[in-house]
């Protein structure tokens, strides 16, 4: 099964690297979908329900991280560049927050930063104006 997974991850990349406007579309998709979650995971946090919470986090970083990897497609863009490293230094904290058993401070690193910052990138990966 790990072999399996191993082989569907690196086809994944390799079928990404081949069409990164698709992946690049499909990744702004599940962002935008990924947003009305972050805002919900504080609730979830709060109470007690950290597996979808977790989930979400989880479904978020994994679509920034095929992001990162396709950003060698990308045109330069200095505001993603930007957003980019202020998310990282977000999930940075978060995962922080985590260890430290800190729900509270998890889910306002969420709502509060990471969610906005998102919204922000969308239009640059879509190509809409901000």
């Amino acid at each position: 099964a790990l072999v399996a997974g191993i082989r569907a991850k690196i086809s994944d990349r390799i079928r990404q690297a081949s069409q990164p406007a698709e992946a690049v579309a499909g990744c702004a998709a599940a962002l935008r979908a990924s947003l009305p979650l972050l805002a919900e995971a504080p609730v979830q946090l709060a109470t007690g329900r950290d597996a979808p919470a977790m989930t979400t986090v989880a479904t978020v970083a994994e679509t920034l991280q095929t992001l990162l990897a396709l950003v060698p497609f990308l045109p330069p863009d200095p505001g993603r560049a930007r957003l980019f490293d202020e998310l990282t230094g977000v999930f940075r904290d978060a995962i922080a927050a985590f260890d430290a058993r800190d729900t509270v401070l998890l889910g306002d690193l969420l709502e509060y930063e990471a969610a906005p910052r998102i919204a922000a990138l969308l239009p640059l990966l879509e190509g809409t104006p901000a």
